[in-house]
């Protein structure tokens, strides 16, 4: 399981006194603790990405807010942080991939009309689990269905 990867990686950095890795790795591993609380279950693979990705985006937000307010010390911190959390997440798919993914989709579901992006991301989602930021899968589509 993801988890116990997580849990022996940080048992490694902390013996090589790898501080970023140590410190990114407890706080996912505390926010993975909270919603284990929460859901009363051990989490899947899927939601442990879930919450990877999460963090990612909250890492990539305040990359650009660090970015505004002329931190470079701290946008280094978090672009690392950022990478560090992408090691655990699967391969991600290039845009031709997705591209493809979207065409196959929209083929399924017989939709043409921009109006319902919505329903063509609902069909989409699952094929992805993870291997692409749905950020990225939407402008694609956008792209696609003008």
């Amino acid at each position: 399981m993801l988890i116990e990867k997580i849990q022996t990686d940080l048992k490694s950095f902390l013996k090589n006194h790898q501080t970023a890795e140590v410190v990114t790795l407890r706080f996912l591993l505390a926010d993975c603790q909270n919603v284990k609380i929460d859901k009363r279950r051990e989490l899947s693979d899927e939601e442990t990405i879930e919450i990877i990705q999460r963090q990612i985006k909250s890492h990539s937000d305040s990359i650009t807010a660090f970015e505004k307010g002329g931190r470079p010390d701290l946008v280094a911190k978090e672009k690392r942080e950022a990478e560090i959390l992408q090691n655990y997440l699967p391969r991600q798919l290039t845009d031709e991939e997705i591209s493809g993914l979207i065409k196959e989709t929209l083929q399924e579901v017989g939709i043409s009309d921009k109006k319902e992006m919505g329903k063509v991301m609902g069909a989409i989602s699952p094929k992805l689990k993870g291997r692409a930021d749905k950020g990225r899968v939407a402008r694609l589509l956008s792209k696609i269905l003008e």
